[in-house]
């Protein structure tokens, strides 16, 4: 379609004022303007897509920009090109439509995030009600063996509360660690969240960036130089990345809880999170939790991941491994 030069000048005009208007709406780590080329990284708390458009001079008076939506963590949860038709059904000739499409995207993955928001909420719903039930079993089952047993049990469990106290207080817990790796090649930046008291159990997350299995074992090897996370009753893990190929890679270890790994794993899924491990420790205070000690580890392992920041997209243009500096 030819158009006329008016016309060709007053559509540069309305790209420069749609540019401007952006900018001053999005701080430059979302939002990148090269010539006509824009690009916007929409990002909620579990999903992150890419809005990129290309202006043309037909644009706005006639047709709306070429965009294309990408999905850059790979999770699946947008039709990408039915997202994109859509997006092109709300042009209307003659208006500037890129704020439109960034507040659609906007609103799409926010009703995404409210509907795994549900589902976790719903399945500690389920865990607790599972708990319930198992206390009044043992509430209803167990009382003449506590009777003979109780004074055993006391004494038992006063001597633990003391060799707890000792060796792993809140206090203590809580301080920063600090690892000093075999070599600098083998230093990561870890992140270390809040302790959980549960019941006598004391439960803390660790997070990390990695790219690699050999970045999972190296991170755990740093970790474990820590005595109080090596004295652990269990340090359950799970991780995802993709290698340098793109191959995407995920699996998990319970080190004895069994299933904890898999539901830690599955809590990572639900998050849309990559290249990313997570380490969470426990130590058994005496008290049986029945199935609450999973709702107990994803629930610290989802809040240290969200305080860490990692849960994030990184920024590719910033290049790196998270490797070479040590953690904390």
């Amino acid at each position: 379609m030819s158009l006329s030069e008016s016309t060709i000048e007053g559509n540069l005009t309305e790209q420069e004022n749609e540019k401007e208007l952006l900018s001053a709406m999005f701080e430059s780590d979302i939002l990148s303007i090269e010539d006509s080329v824009i690009t916007v990284i929409i990002q909620t708390i579990h999903h992150t897509l890419v809005l990129r458009t290309l202006y043309h001079e037909q644009y706005p008076s006639d047709s709306a920009p070429i965009l294309a939506i990408l999905d850059p963590n790979n999770q699946g949860a947008v039709r990408l090109g039915e997202t994109e038709e859509h997006c092109e059904a709300m042009f209307v000739k003659g208006e500037c439509v890129l704020y439109t499409w960034i507040l659609y995207l906007q609103d799409t993955l926010e009703g995404l995030d409210k509907k795994i928001e549900e589902r976790i909420a719903s399945e500690d719903k389920k865990v607790e009600e599972r708990t319930a039930r198992e206390d009044h079993k043992i509430e209803d089952g167990a009382g003449g063996e506590e009777d003979q047993l109780e004074g055993d049990l006391e004494l038992a469990e006063a001597l633990q509360d003391i060799q707890l106290e000792e060796a792993f207080s809140i206090d203590e817990l809580s301080k920063d660690f600090t690892y000093t790796p075999a070599t600098a090649d083998e230093s990561y930046e870890i992140y270390t969240g809040e302790v959980l008291l549960e019941r006598k159990s004391y439960f803390q997350a660790h997070v990390c960036r990695i790219h690699s299995r050999a970045d999972v074992s190296g991170v755990l090897a740093m970790l474990l130089q820590n005595p109080k996370i090596a004295a652990a009753t269990h340090n359950i893990l799970a991780y995802r990345y993709s290698d340098e190929n793109g191959k995407a890679n995920e699996d998990y270890e319970d080190d004895g809880e069994t299933k904890a790994g898999g539901r830690l794993l599955e809590l990572l899924q639900l998050m849309g999170v990559q290249n990313l491990l997570v380490v969470v420790s426990r130590w058994y205070g005496g008290v049986l939790l029945g199935p609450s000690r999973f709702k107990c580890i994803n629930n610290i392992a989802r809040d240290t991941v969200i305080a860490s920041g990692l849960h994030t997209t990184p920024d590719p243009n910033k290049g790196g491994k998270g490797k070479k500096k040590k953690g904390k």
